[in-house]
């Protein structure tokens, strides 16, 4: 499935490989390069995506149940640049873990829609190929700690920052100064500087 919940392809006897198994390559959008011969392909229109796969027990035994968890974990999931020696695949077994699996019916559905169609608006005004989304997903997970460290003491500068608060200036200001910040400039709904006496 992809992040838009549209099928890219099904798996077992009513897939493309006909139950007899076998090696689906996700290919992100855009994608250019050859398919290897041994590799059925599959397309994405996006880069996130996700895969619900099943192994079905002849019963519910102890016996079957293991049997069909431990044809389950014959899958694996690699990317392609490792697939001469791909690493094991890890499994995390959540039968006994409680969550909330329900789609959210109320607010936040649309603040998900969004964020991604905002995600995506914002590259279709910068110009910017959808692969952005990867790369910058792939940058962010590639900083280390001494990075950001090093960013902060470059760009940060809290003697030229300014702290902007919205509020009623009378429940709040006598608060502001008593944390002795530094210089209090009042603004108008415009961002205008009004005078310190008989505003709000």
């Amino acid at each position: 499935m992809d992040a838009w919940q549209a099928p890219l392809e099904d798996v077992g006897p009513a897939g493309v490989d006909k139950g007899k198994g076998g090696k689906y390559l996700i290919m992100p959008p855009g994608y250019k390069d050859k398919t290897p011969a041994d590799y059925i392909p599959m397309p994405s229109d996006t880069y996130g995506g996700y895969a619900l796969l099943r192994s079905i027990p002849k019963s519910g035994s102890a016996a079957d149940v293991a049997k069909a968890v431990a044809y389950g974990k014959r899958i694996k999931l690699y990317p392609l640049a490792n697939a001469s020696t791909p690493p094991a695949t890890v499994f995390h077994d959540v039968a006994d873990i409680v969550y909330d699996s329900t789609i959210p019916y109320d607010i936040r559905f649309f603040e998900s829609l969004d964020r991604i169609t905002g995600e995506i608006a914002n590259l279709w005004v910068w110009g910017l190929p959808t692969s952005e989304l990867q790369r910058e997903y792939d940058a962010t997970n590639g900083v280390t700690i001494e990075q950001v460290a090093a960013a902060s003491k470059k760009y940060v500068q809290p003697g030229q920052a300014s702290l902007l608060l919205v509020g009623d200036r009378s429940k709040i200001e006598a608060k502001v100064k008593a944390l002795n910040l530094g210089e209090i400039v009042v603004l108008d709904t415009e961002g205008k500087p009004v005078a310190a006496a008989g505003t709000k």
